[in-house]
């Protein structure tokens, strides 16, 4: 903060908060109010950015002598990050549980976005299997990653496998805030470093606009607030801002409706296989309430070589599409789209191999109505 700041680029997701977001963040108080109650193991859940969490699950930990287990690689490299990083964390190998089966440790559940939710939902699940965490009624999930935009529906998902496995769940999201920057700590930010311009970033357009009212709120002129959309350009020149019209190519990149601009080995053995065996899309609605398929399915192809009139082998492919969903929603519980569809494309490569010995690329579209 003591050389001349030109511009400050301050991220949007929490700029609606209006206040300070420290020490709302804090979840140690909470933690320790559900380990002095908890009579089994803790699988807790935090965002892996949220180090501040973290190092309060460790303290939390020593004082009410639980050992812990940590779940995710995320978690780790945070631990080897917080001791290289933060003289006053103490963490040693004697803290570490031996598995995750040990009696009375702390699970902890650390990774980035909706990768948190996988986690939690890989446990519960696997709670079936002969795999088994064995969680049972003695052991308490702690909830303390909120969904965020675009998570909600998985997150609801989520919640209801856990409580299907007998155990305490506790969501203690709304205990506490987001560590994202509120109205005031972006106003503390703002005249720390006394930037010439300011640039709202990270999060959805309206957010930026009220990030940037923050700063025209802290004396800012809004001419020199930068709100800018994905693929505009800021040119600067000898400390001045140029005007540009300038625009960068920021759109999606949709190449096969899953991968999104990631154009690697996979992507390219894709285009591959269109080009050679052509691609087959199946279309499916059933019912989550009788668990029965609605109407006929729809299949689609392009670049697929065969006698379209070959009636017969039309028919294969959609009972075996049929009878492959069909036997999947017959299971309790909520239905596993990726698990299914995946199963879909086996079953349907194995067929179509069979019949006219090429292997096309398969896209099942599924839709519970």
């Amino acid at each position: 903060a003591k050389r001349p700041t030109l511009i400050l680029l301050s991220e949007s997701y929490n700029a609606t908060y209006k206040g300070y977001v420290a020490p709302n963040y804090h979840i140690s108080s909470r933690l320790n109010g559900i380990l002095a109650e908890a009579k089994g193991r803790l699988i807790v859940s935090i965002y892996g950015q949220t180090l501040i969490q973290l190092q309060e699950i460790i303290e939390s930990a020593k004082a009410n002598k639980r050992k812990v287990f940590l779940y995710t690689n995320f978690a780790k490299r945070s631990i080897e990050l917080l001791k290289k990083e933060v003289p006053s964390f103490s963490f040693d190998d004697s803290l570490l549980a031996s598995s995750i089966y040990e009696r009375d440790c702390i699970i902890v559940v650390a990774d980035l976005g909706q990768k948190v939710f996988n986690k939690l939902n890989e446990i519960a699940l696997k709670n079936d299997t002969e795999d088994s965490y064995r969680i049972n009624e003695n052991d308490s999930f702690v909830i303390a990653s909120p969904a965020h935009a675009g998570t909600e529906r998985a997150f609801a998902k989520i919640l209801d496998n856990l409580y299907k496995t007998n155990a305490k769940v506790i969501n203690i999201c709304k205990d506490f805030v987001s560590m994202h920057a509120g109205s005031e700590d972006t106003k503390t930010m703002l005249s720390i470093f006394k930037p010439k311009y300011y640039m709202p970033v990270r999060g959805y357009y309206n957010k930026m606009v009220e990030n940037a009212k923050t700063a025209v709120e802290n004396g800012y002129n809004h001419m020199n607030i930068l709100v800018y959309d994905n693929g505009m350009v800021a040119n600067f020149e000898n400390g001045q801002m140029i005007r540009s019209f300038e625009n960068v190519g920021a759109d999606e990149i949709m190449v096969d409706g899953i991968g999104i601009g990631d154009v690697g080995n996979v992507v390219i053995n894709d285009r591959r296989k269109l080009q050679q065996d052509g691609v087959m899309v199946l279309g499916a609605s059933f019912s989550m309430a009788t668990r029965k398929m609605v109407g006929e399915p729809s299949i689609e192809m392009r670049g697929f070589v065969y006698n379209k009139t070959n009636k017969e082998f039309i028919e294969k492919v959609s009972k075996c599409f049929v009878d492959t969903v069909y036997e999947f929603v017959q299971k309790p519980g909520l239905v596993d789209f990726n698990e299914l569809r995946n199963l879909c494309k086996e079953k349907l490569l194995e067929l179509i191999k069979a019949e006219v010995d090429i292997e096309p690329m398969i896209l099942p579209v599924i839709i519970s109505v």
